[in-house]
């Protein structure tokens, strides 16, 4: 299952990835996210709380892919890796001043969470976040 979110950012390209790379603040404007490791630029975990919108996993992303201009990727894992995970990409698009995200889902439970409801709740969970990319951006501005 792919989904897919554009959210308009504020505050520009630069201000948007000094924000994005800045992994420990996560959890200070993020409103899923309970706590974000960093053991070296390569190790990075974002632990995504469930309880902050009780529909949503609790996820782990993995962040393996740090590299502006260009993209935040890494692994999301819940659980086991082969039951549910996938993969999940943050790039900014300087043409339309938006925050592109998408999340690919893969695992042998995939197919229970393959319907419209769920995507419609993954697209808002992931405008949500683009909506406080952008209130953080515009905070700092």
């Amino acid at each position: 299952m792919h989904v897919q979110a554009t959210t308009p950012f504020i505050g520009g390209a630069e201000a948007a990835w000094r924000v994005l790379m800045d992994f420990p603040a996560y959890a200070d404007w993020n409103p899923f996210v309970v706590r974000a490791q960093t053991q070296d630029r390569r190790n990075i975990t974002i632990t995504v709380d469930p309880e902050a919108d009780e529909r949503m996993l609790g996820l782990v992303v993995r962040i393996d892919k740090a590299n502006a201009p260009e993209e935040v990727s890494g692994a999301l894992l819940y659980g086991a890796p082969f039951l549910l995970g996938g993969r999940y990409r943050a790039r900014l698009d300087e043409a339309s001043g938006a925050l592109i995200q998408e999340v690919d889902l893969t695992g042998v439970l995939r197919p229970l969470y393959v319907s419209r409801r769920f995507q419609r709740l993954l697209e808002r969970g992931l405008n949500a976040m683009g909506a406080a990319l952008a209130q953080r951006c515009k905070a700092l501005a």
